[in-house]
Order: C-alpha cells, then structure tokens, then sequence
C-alpha cells in the first residue's frame, strides 16, 4: 500500500511525464508556426494565466 507521500510523488512524476509528452508534440507546430500566430498564442498564455492568478497561487 502507498504512502500517502509516495502517491504524491508518483502522480507529480506522472504529471511532468505528461507535461514533458505534450511539450515534445507541440514544438514542431510551434517551430513552423508564423511570428502573428506565436504573438497571438502567447497573449492567449498570458490572459488565462490572468484569469486563473488566484487558482495557481
């Protein structure tokens, strides 16, 4: 049985692996994407991350 500790641990590795996974399939789109497209994306990143501020801190 696991530790409450080690679950932690095992769904944070889980978590970084899924993370990790996603970042590897995006960096080919994003390589060819144009400059509009990526200014557009990351003003998109920025506002969520805005919107959600009291939810990640």
């Amino acid at each position: 049985m696991l530790t409450l500790h080690e679950k932690s641990r095992d769904d944070t590795v889980a978590l970084m692996a899924d993370i990790g996974r996603r970042a590897r399939a995006a960096a080919r789109p994003l390589a060819i994407a144009a400059a509009e497209r990526k200014h557009a994306a990351l003003l998109g990143m920025a506002q969520a991350i805005l919107r959600h501020e009291q939810d990640i801190l």
